[in-house]
């Protein structure tokens, strides 16, 4: 074996000793003053004769120096593209939360005394949004909700000051008497009745109104409509000596929850008792209007004014009784009025002085 280098002569290392004994090929990794190598070395053989030995050895140095480069490389470049991915992942949940904060800051501003207020969000329609979305129509229920509560507390105080004062003053008569007579007390005794009788049909009213924006106030099911305007022109001659009767029939059945929907048709026909004279006709019927059931109450009584008639389903309204068609108020309409819109409806009233009235109830198959 001839060597090239006189600073590390291969045929002296203990690593060569099984190439140059046995020719048996050699590939290591030796350790020298220099440094360290990488060694390989093989036998050269012509036929069955073993004639030399090649071996070579390169410095590791070069090699490590280029993989210390290389890791060094590789570990700044993952520090930079973690620490850029954090700072843009920041930026983009930071962008994307700020909708949310924004909703935080409004849901804690908001009170009872305001509630008109509502979450900002003017971004696409993905999960925030519907978040979004989710709270105000939240916002509109609980609104609706505390607007009710003030109605009806209202209401009530409003309403219920009259037939109070009412009671007070009759007893109060009878605190006036020195010995008041058993016909007196009785006299007073009724008086006070009906108007504690007035009030507890007005608070039930109320109680009506108050609760017909909860969801569980109807108990919806199929309703043979028929039979329903049957039995409730049946009903009609104990409301009043009218001539009760049936335009037509829409056949068929439809969902609504029937205890509801025949208050509705009482008070109807109730308020056509009011407006009309003994003898007078008082008719139901309905028919079937591309996706709605529209029944209707129809007198030929003293009919409404323009004015009353536009607001005839406000609460407690009270129309001028001098000009005909007056009077048609109170809270029979307007709870009317409450239980169709709970079955997502509508009603509506036409009428003209002397030409009396038709309330139309429309209701989705």
């Amino acid at each position: 074996m001839v060597s090239n280098s006189e600073e590390l002569r291969l045929e002296e290392l203990p690593a060569s000793g099984p190439l140059l004994q046995a020719g048996t090929q050699v590939l290591a990794t030796v350790e020298a003053p220099e440094g360290s190598y990488r060694l390989a070395g093989t036998p050269v053989i012509l036929g069955a004769r073993r004639l030399a030995a090649v071996e070579v050895a390169a410095p590791l140095s070069a090699l490590r120096s280029t993989l210390r480069s290389v890791l060094l490389a590789l570990a700044g470049g993952a520090f930079a593209g973690t620490l850029g991915t954090a700072l843009g992942a920041w930026l983009l949940v930071g962008r994307a939360l700020d909708p949310v904060r924004r909703m935080t800051r409004t849901a804690a501003s908001i009170s009872r005394e305001d509630l008109a207020r509502r979450v900002p969000y003017a971004g696409p329609a993905d999960e925030v949004g519907e978040l979004a979305q989710t709270l105000n129509a939240m916002l509109d229920r609980l609104q609706q909700a505390f607007d009710a509560q003030e109605r009806f507390i209202y209401d009530v105080s409003h309403e219920l000051r009259t037939p109070l004062t009412i009671v007070r003053g009759h007893l109060q008569v009878l605190d006036r008497q020195e010995a008041p007579t058993p016909e007196l007390v009785r006299q007073e005794h009724v008086l006070v009745i009906d108007e504690l009788d007035r009030m507890n049909r007005l608070v039930a009213d109320l109680l009506t109104l108050a609760r017909a924006s909860r969801v569980d106030f109807l108990r919806p099911e199929r309703v043979e409509v028929d039979a329903l305007l049957r039995t409730l022109v049946a009903q009609g001659e104990y409301l009043g000596d009218r001539r009760w009767m049936l335009d037509e029939l829409p056949g068929g059945s439809v969902t609504a929850d029937q205890d509801r929907v025949t208050q509705v048709f009482l008070n109807l026909m109730q308020n056509a008792v009011s407006h009309t004279k003994p003898g007078q006709v008082v008719a139901l019927g309905g028919h079937r209007d591309s996706d709605r059931l529209r029944l209707w109450v129809r007198d030929e009584g003293e009919g409404m004014s323009p004015d009353v008639r536009d607001k005839v389903f406000d609460r407690f309204f009270r129309g001028d009784d001098t000009g005909g068609g007056g009077l048609r108020a109170g809270l029979g309409l307007a709870i009317v009025r409450a239980i169709v819109t709970a079955h997502q409806g509508s009603v509506e009233v036409e009428s003209e002085l002397g030409a009396g009235a038709r309330f139309t109830v429309g209701l989705p198959e």
